[in-house]
């Protein structure tokens, strides 16, 4: 049964990705995914970290992102960027997943755990501009075709294009890695390698930056019923950065190229990769 669950593991990641993951690329995907928890953790659980998380305010949404779209000039053509007006923010008190963007609104509970200080520009970036809003208005734009790896992918990846001047925004970053990192970790760990809940449980105690008992009761569900969803998110972002560092040795190309031609194309197939790459 064990090797019908990760054969069942790979090909619900094959079916979603333009990779073809083998047994070996999981095992080091854990490797590393472990260690960068404990790099990030070794921060955010400190006493240093605990205090910088607990500090930190909430930002004014529009205004932050009207920033993010200001520094990003030298990423993207200003012509494609949206109007942060066009966005509408819905506050909830459900208990929803987590913050999400459908249909021009972003929908968010501000007294949610996933939503604390902390975690609210990442959320931003990832959800709106240059996330999924930027993502789905030049789809429209372009008639572009993306699978899941790639819509997930692209938000992941676009939370690593802050503000590097500010320091709220790279621990913002950071706060996000590790958790991404413990989330795809427990899911490879308990749908792959079939850990039993009592391992995964003390893995969200001992690193999990933010939150208590009862939201990491939270996440595990969405472990359990999810299988894969989360190891497709993160392998998405990883072809994003792989791509580009392919398409940036092309010495006549820009990151604002790469972030041109990728939108404007899709990736659905190792053809179109190679396309996009020449």
């Amino acid at each position: 049964m064990s090797e019908e669950k990760k054969q069942l593991f790979l090909n619900q990641i094959n079916n979603h990705t333009i990779n073809n993951i083998t047994q070996s690329d999981i095992h080091d995907l854990t490797d590393h995914l472990y260690k960068k928890i404990r790099k990030h953790a070794q921060f955010f659980k400190g006493k240093k970290g605990k205090q910088y998380i607990q500090n930190m305010k909430n930002i004014d949404l529009k205004t932050k992102i009207k920033q993010n779209i200001k520094s990003f000039v030298d990423y993207f053509d200003t012509e494609h960027m949206p109007n942060s007006d066009d966005i509408v923010f819905e506050e909830t008190t459900k208990n929803i997943m987590s913050p999400h963007y459908k249909n021009n609104t972003f929908v968010y509970n501000p007294k949610q755990y996933i939503f604390a200080p902390v975690m609210q520009n990442t959320i931003l970036l990832h959800e709106t501009v240059p996330g999924h809003h930027y993502m789905i208005q030049r789809v429209k734009d372009t008639n572009g075709k993306f699978d899941l790896s790639f819509v997930e992918g692209w938000a992941f990846y676009s939370e690593s294009l802050f503000d590097k001047n500010c320091i709220d925004d790279k621990i913002s970053y950071n706060c996000s890695q590790l958790i991404r990192a413990i989330r795809t970790y427990c899911d490879i760990m308990y749908n792959y390698y079939n850990e039993p809940i009592s391992y995964i449980s003390k893995i969200y105690m001992l690193f999990f930056p933010i939150g208590d008992s009862k939201d990491h009761d939270h996440e595990i569900e969405r472990i359990k019923n999810h299988p894969s969803t989360l190891t497709c998110y993160v392998l998405g972002e990883k072809m994003f950065f792989d791509i580009r560092d392919q398409y940036l040795k092309n010495k006549n190309k820009t990151i604002k190229d790469f972030h041109r031609d990728i939108l404007s194309n899709g990736i659905q197939s190792k053809t179109q990769l190679q396309y996009l790459l020449k």
